[in-house]
C-alpha cells in the first residue's frame, strides 16, 4: 500500500474529521439495521467499514492538536 501525503489547514482537517465521524456513524447504523434484519454478512461488512474509518479518525485527530474538538 502506498502512503499519500496531504497538506491541509486546520479547518480543512476538521472538515475531514467531521465527515469521517459522520460516515462512521452511518456505517454503524447500517450495521445495526442489517443485524436486526438478520443479514449477518452485511452487518459484519458495515461494522468492518466503521472500524476502518475509526482507524483513519485516530490518525487525523492528533494532527489537530489543541483545537476544540
Amino acid at each position: 500500500m502506498t502512503d499519500i501525503n496531504l497538506t491541509l489547514t486546520e479547518d480543512e482537517a476538521d472538515i475531514v474529521l467531521s465527515a469521517l465521524e459522520e460516515d462512521r456513524e452511518n456505517y454503524l447504523e447500517s450495521a445495526r439495521a442489517a443485524f436486526a434484519d438478520g443479514d449477518k454478512a452485511s452487518g459484519q461488512a458495515f461494522g468492518e467499514a466503521a472500524d476502518r474509518i475509526k482507524l483513519v479518525i485516530e490518525k487525523v485527530k492528533p494532527l489537530l492538536g489543541d483545537m476544540d474538538r
